[in-house]
């Protein structure tokens, strides 16, 4: 089945529009597409006559992703006398229009988008949020473009409600990174919905691992690449060539610019000059005494997390061999225990780990971010004093939010997303081209995130040099994750072009061992 898919995909690409095929504008469009977005235009029209129906436009943030999908809502319209029927079961569903889903901050400009760029009454657009949206899926089914969240289709999964009563012509994901951790209840929500073609709009498909590509696929649907199992014998596999494999299957799927590309074609108007500088900071005396407590503490702890994983993995590997269950007096139950007596917590979890990577962050920004954990000297567990061993220092962390990913809120409630993504950071779909000036204060080891954060302001429109100033903290955690940074990229770069070079692209424990600063 993997082989006659990726030879399906591979002769696809026979009749891929060329770069030199660009379709017309679609009539009651007020404003002229660029040559760019007409190209894309031919290949999404393409993209949904083909086996899975749709794709990835994955290109750079700030080349107008949205004009070119409301672009094809139109020209479809125009084009098509009737909707075909596909094999998917959709008993009991309305067929309907086009479903958006974006982050709740994006909604507004989704509309304005419509209201601006195409003419009066040329589209029926329904924005489906707030507590008095649609509650009928037949009246819903009737608009040409119904736009909504990712937080209300989390919230109404399990509710029958009326945005799954419709089975969509197509299904729009925009920063469809959202959805990249295929485990993640939004993700499954999204996953299924009924739809004929199903569009992910990002700029930054991969962020931290390949399995961020896998998500994209089974939204899309692209089977048998969309079943965990297959994904891991076919792709995960370097030593059987994934990596070709999974380049075969974006190629046909993906349609990425940069805007250097099209800047050096001569596609696109050359934006202003972007100008990078990293400003090295020395922490005070003060800030750098409390750093280096944290962090003896931290790699104490990682030290005892690394000796209960060889204990644990050598059980293990002696259940194997031996069939015989784990020896509760064996050294991974002592360290276990131990670490129970000590703590009066459960052992330390990759959780607790990654809570002290974000606080040994913090520290470089402000030391004030953490007083929550510090309490004074004593909560940093001072060998010599006797009544430190007795503080719960694991238990403290876990109250502490780590927060550091969009999928923590999706689990929690609607409100509470909406107003997370109503704040509007400076890395959601924001057009932010009055400024010119940006300041990564906070390194993060996900290079994606400060990529977008940029994006916000180097775009179309812009007409003012960029100065981007990356600060970093010397002689700390933030010089590795800056390295891990590197790293990260270009793993993202040798998946998106196939380049055969294989890099790591979890934070493995290798790279824990090197951000602890263990050798």
């Amino acid at each position: 089945m993997a082989v006659e898919t990726l030879n399906e995909l591979h002769k696809s690409l026979a009749n891929c529009p060329t770069e030199n095929d660009l379709m017309e504008d679609p009539k009651g469009l007020k404003v002229p597409l660029m040559t760019h977005q007409k190209r894309a235009l031919t290949w999404l029209l393409w993209r949904e006559q083909q086996k899975p129906s749709g794709g990835i436009l994955a290109d750079d943030m700030g080349l107008g992703k949205t004009l070119t999908m409301i672009s094809l809502v139109i020209k479809t319209l125009q084009l098509e006398q009737s909707d075909d029927v596909d094999k998917e079961n959709y008993r009991d569903k309305y067929p309907g229009g086009t479903l958006v889903i974006c982050p709740a901050s994006l909604i507004n400009q989704w509309s304005s988008e419509v209201e601006r760029r195409t003419k009066r009454g040329l589209l029926s657009v329904e924005v489906y949020h707030g507590s008095k949206r649609e509650t009928k899926s037949k009246r819903l089914a009737k608009h040409d473009m119904v736009i909504t969240t990712y937080a209300i289709i989390l919230n109404e999964v399990n509710k029958n409600s009326t945005v799954f009563g419709v089975r969509w012509r197509r299904i729009i994901l925009d920063e469809a990174h959202q959805i990249r951790n295929h485990k993640a209840r939004t993700s499954d929500a999204v996953y299924s919905l009924s739809g004929k073609s199903r569009w992910a709009l990002t700029g930054t498909p991969v962020h931290n691992r390949e399995l961020d590509m896998y998500s994209l696929l089974k939204f899309l649907r692209c089977s048998p690449f969309d079943d965990l199992q297959v994904w891991k014998h076919w792709v995960s596999d370097k030593s059987t060539g994934g990596q070709m494999r999974l380049h075969a299957v974006i190629s046909s799927l993906m349609l990425r610019r940069t805007k250097s590309e099209l800047m050096d074609k001569g596609v696109l108007q050359n934006l202003p000059e972007r100008k990078w500088q990293l400003v090295s900071v020395k922490l005070e005396k003060e800030e750098m005494d409390i750093y280096q407590k944290v962090l003896i503490f931290s790699r104490t702890l990682f030290a005892q997390f690394l000796h209960q994983k060889a204990a644990k993995n050598q059980d293990e590997i002696n259940f194997r061999f031996t069939g015989a269950p784990p020896d509760p007096n064996g050294e991974y139950f002592k360290m276990r225990n131990r670490l129970l007596k000590l703590n009066r917590v459960k052992e330390v979890s990759q959780h607790h780990i990654l809570v002290l990577l974000l606080r040994l962050r913090q520290i470089c920004c402000h030391p004030s971010l953490i007083t929550k954990m510090l309490q004074g000297d004593e909560d940093l567990g001072n060998a010599e004093d006797e009544e430190s061993e007795e503080i719960n220092l694991l238990e403290q962390l876990n109250r502490l939010d780590i927060n550091d990913d969009e999928d923590h809120m999706a689990e929690s409630n609607e409100q509470a997303v909406g107003l997370k993504e109503a704040s509007k950071a400076g890395g959601v779909g924001l057009n932010l081209i009055g400024a010119n000036h940006l300041f990564l204060l906070d390194l993060h080891w996900n290079p994606q995130l400060e990529n977008q954060a940029q994006d916000r302001i180097y775009r179309m429109g812009q007409t003012k040099n960029i100065f981007v100033y990356k600060f970093m903290a010397l002689d700390t955690i933030e010089q590795r994750i800056k390295f891990l940074q590197e790293t990260k990229l270009e793993m993202a770069d040798s998946m998106l072009t196939g380049s055969k070079k294989v890099i790591s692209s979890k934070l493995t424990l290798q790279d824990l061992k090197m951000l602890f600063e263990f050798k």
